[in-house]
């Protein structure tokens, strides 16, 4: 178990850096934990660039933890939509759904609901979701 003692924040890098030990005996270890969204590769690819000015303003104004209110306006007016998941493994499928404008709409901020058709009797989308719920 890693117990957190010391957090200093780099608002430029938007990182956090750490100082853990896993118990009194052990020697302080440091780490540097980003809270951007994405991945490292994209970060390294803005700061190569010249892009992570506007990466940085996209992530502090675009990137939301929920839907507000004129997405799920929007939402509501599609005929079309797409749903990604993953198995337990890791290996990623996505199915488009097709309905008329407010066939998938949101019940709150945090959920969408649509019905399932009858398709083509794989599963696949159930199935991911069933095996690894989390990568919906």
């Amino acid at each position: 178990m890693i117990s957190l003692f010391n957090r200093k924040k780099n608002s430029h890098d938007k990182k956090i850096a750490l100082t853990t030990k896993t118990n009194s005996r052990d020697k302080a270890k440091n780490c540097t934990v980003s809270l951007l969204p994405g991945s490292e590769g994209e970060h390294s690819l803005q700061k190569k660039q010249g892009t992570r000015e506007r990466a940085l303003k996209f992530y502090d104004k675009q990137i939301i933890n929920h839907l507000s209110v004129v997405m799920q306006d929007f939402i509501t007016k599609q005929e079309v939509m797409f749903i990604a998941t993953a198995d337990g493994n890791g290996e990623c499928d996505c199915s488009a759904r097709f309905g008329q404008p407010g066939f998938v709409r949101s019940i709150n901020q945090d959920y969408l609901i649509y019905p399932e058709y009858r398709g083509n009797g794989v599963l696949a989308s159930q199935g991911n979701i069933l095996e690894n719920p989390i990568s919906v």
